[in-house]
């Protein structure tokens, strides 16, 4: 039973449009302006939100999947947006993307939905570690609004979970964590 029970699936409702508009706006403010921006980032973040989705739903995920519907929406959303004005670039960071996103689908087939979770969560937490580092280096870089809106998308989703579960709380914890430290940095 989730902790928040009638209104769980409210919350999940909540957290999976927050992800959503969170992205869409970011994407429209990242069209703006002249931030270069790389597809093939965007296509990774697309295809790790959309293994993650179909594995938390695997896994017997009940409610809060939907935090993972409107992260993998709103990243497509994003990828589509910036399709004019991106660059395709395969450095080394997206080749460890690459090499994350194959492990992890890798380890779901052989392994179950379960670990694939967890393989997709480590993936994209990893994904997210360069980032993290320019925002440390260049804080002002980055969208307080993104990292707050995912934050708080996050939040809802974990509080919507039905159980204390792989399948069902360690992305929007994890992620959670990771989107909070990244509104902290900004700040700095």
């Amino acid at each position: 039973m989730s902790i928040l029970n009638p209104s769980s699936r409210a919350l999940s409702m909540l957290s999976g449009i927050t992800a959503i508009s969170t992205l869409v706006v970011f994407g429209l403010e990242l069209n703006k302006s002249n931030i270069p921006q790389n597809l093939t980032t965007w296509v990774i973040w697309t295809v790790l939100n959309a293994l993650l989705l179909q594995a938390s739903i695997s896994a017997g995920n009940k409610d809060s999947w939907r935090l993972s519907a409107g992260a993998t929406a709103g990243v497509v959303l994003v990828t589509l947006i910036l399709l004019a004005k991106g660059e395709w670039h395969v450095g080394l960071v997206e080749m460890i993307c690459i090499i994350g996103v194959l492990v992890s689908t890798i380890v779901w087939k052989l392994q179950g939905p379960k670990r694939g979770v967890v393989a997709i969560v480590v993936a994209m937490t990893l994904a997210g570690l360069p980032n993290m580092y320019d925002t440390f280096l260049a804080p002002s870089s980055e969208s307080w609004f993104l990292w707050g809106g995912l934050t708080l998308a996050c939040i809802l989703a974990a509080l919507s979970a039905e159980k204390w579960t792989i399948e069902d709380r360690l992305y929007p914890v994890t992620l959670g964590i990771f989107n909070f430290i990244m509104l902290v940095l900004v700040f700095l």
